[in-house]
């Protein structure tokens, strides 16, 4: 009988293929991994496999400690694998859906969200980090995109060479690799970042704008042992 480790370590796997699978199916995800963008990626999966209209996650003693919320009856934790330890283990985290506040002194939970009166505080604030800053926002969230990617990949570029030996991209020249890779993460990262402010990222994105996703995710999946 399989332990639940090894379960939840299949769902992580199925998961990794289905989110690229489909154009689609990547939008979802990054739909859900923008609500929750203080998770790391393998983490956004595990989250997205189990309740991707999760909103805000934390461990069952962070919403009592912190929230003075409790765990509503019968809901189910949302199983993460964690292998920061000698050996990998489960730990659990819970929706805010999944609370509810104490009789006493609850802490009202917040969610961020982007209003018109954010617009020029953030672009101001912006403006003295990145570069390609304007007057509009979506077009500024692209440029700032494209330069996390494009300093991501000149930093991780002989890796990145390493992993598509083994894809659709080994026939690649290093030119057309960086342009191909910096395009789908670009894509990725803008439309995480929009999707996180509240945009309608169908008048900004197209399916064709992440045609070579499945090829760029093979750098971030899990090398084989040998």
């Amino acid at each position: 009988m399989a332990t639940k480790l090894q379960f939840y370590s299949t769902v992580a796997e199925r998961a990794a293929k289905e989110i690229t699978a489909k154009r689609g199916n990547w939008q979802n995800f990054l739909d859900t991994a923008a609500r929750l963008y203080k998770y790391p990626f393998p983490d956004q999966i595990m989250i997205y496999a189990q309740r991707p209209d999760a909103i805000a996650c934390a461990p069952l003693e962070t919403w009592n400690e912190s929230f003075n919320r409790w765990v509503v009856r019968g809901s189910k934790g949302i199983a993460l694998i964690d292998d920061s330890g000698d050996r990998p283990s489960l730990r659990y985290v819970f929706d805010v859906n999944d609370t509810e506040p104490s009789q006493y002194r609850s802490r009202p939970v917040q969610l961020w969200m982007m209003q018109q009166e954010h617009r020029e505080p953030v672009l101001d604030y912006l403006s003295t980090i990145y570069d390609g800053v304007n007057d509009t926002l979506a077009a500024s969230f692209h440029n700032i995109a494209r330069q996390l990617a494009r300093e991501y990949y000149e930093d991780n570029a002989t890796e990145i060479r390493q992993r598509a030996e083994d894809s659709f991209l080994e026939d690649f020249d290093d030119d057309n690799l960086s342009v191909t890779f910096e395009e789908a993460l670009t894509n990725s990262v803008a439309y995480s970042i929009m999707s996180r402010c509240g945009f309608d990222n169908s008048e900004h994105f197209e399916d064709d704008d992440f045609r070579f996703i499945h090829q760029v995710m093979i750098y971030f999946s899990p090398k084989k042992k040998d």
